[in-house]
């Protein structure tokens, strides 16, 4: 089935607590992201939805697509002003705030839509063969990491696939419950989406490693360095063996519900 990639984009910080602050930095690692599905033949990613939450000049952007869509892709580019919220919250807060807004607003996200949530100026190089890997039918994908007691975890929210319903009916609103003052971040609020809904169709871990490309804006961190590259196949091993053995089980965390 085909997917609407959704890329969330803050281009001026405005003093979030953050490594890659540069605003012009950011600018360009989000159109090489952009340039880089555009350049995807692949018709499994049907379009593209970016969503900037500073209020900047998209111009650059409609430049990009105009020149780089030779493959037709739907995109649409959506600019807000939603980074006025107290940034002790903290990013999660801004990241899931835009997206409700964002979707809320596309012409190309509705009903029966399946939409990949990828962190905008990241990449991941193996993005398509793990799209092909999904089940047909699904309300959520992504790597859920329960702790001990399974009542509380935490899920990986840079590469995500949702169902729009499934992000109206249960994830819509969630950013209201994140909380930097009090520790709440967004991986544990969406792992209590996880928790709260017993038999919806949810794959707890992705069906393949994604090889990540860029840097993190929170610490800098490289991810596709000589060093990341090297532990990937460790990764890789690591993700197969929880696979053989179920790991998540959510029955288990399911079953933790109270």
């Amino acid at each position: 089935m085909p997917f609407q990639m959704i890329l969330t984009a803050s281009i001026h910080p405005n003093g979030m607590p953050i490594k890659l602050a540069d605003a012009d930095t950011r600018r360009q690692q989000y159109l090489q992201a952009v340039a880089a599905l555009l350049a995807t033949a692949d018709p499994i990613i049907d379009g593209i939805t970016f969503i900037e939450n500073t209020g900047a000049d998209l111009a650059p952007f409609e430049q990009l697509v105009a020149r780089e869509n030779h493959f037709q892709k739907k995109v649409e580019l959506i600019s807000l002003q939603l980074n006025d919220y107290p940034l002790e919250l903290g990013i999660g807060y801004g990241e899931f705030r835009l997206l409700d807004e964002g979707i809320a607003q596309s012409k190309l996200i509705g009903p029966g839509t399946h939409i990949v949530k990828l962190t905008g100026r990241l990449r991941v190089r193996n993005l398509t063969a793990i799209l092909h890997r999904l089940p047909l039918s699904l309300d959520l994908a992504l790597d859920i990491a329960p702790y001990k007691d399974p009542r509380d975890g935490f899920v990986d929210t840079r590469l995500m696939v949702i169902s729009q319903d499934f992000y109206t009916r249960r994830i819509a609103g969630m950013y209201r419950n994140v909380n930097g003052f009090e520790n709440i971040t967004a991986e544990h609020c969406l792992y209590q989406v996880v928790r709260s809904s017993p038999g919806a169709n949810i794959l707890p871990r992705l069906p393949l490693e994604p090889r990540w490309s860029g840097y993190s804006g929170s610490t800098g961190m490289q991810y596709d360095s000589l060093w990341m590259r090297l532990r990937y196949p460790v990764r890789v091993a690591r993700r197969l063996a929880k696979q053989l053995f179920n790991q998540p089980d959510l029955r288990k965390v399911w079953r933790a519900v109270t």
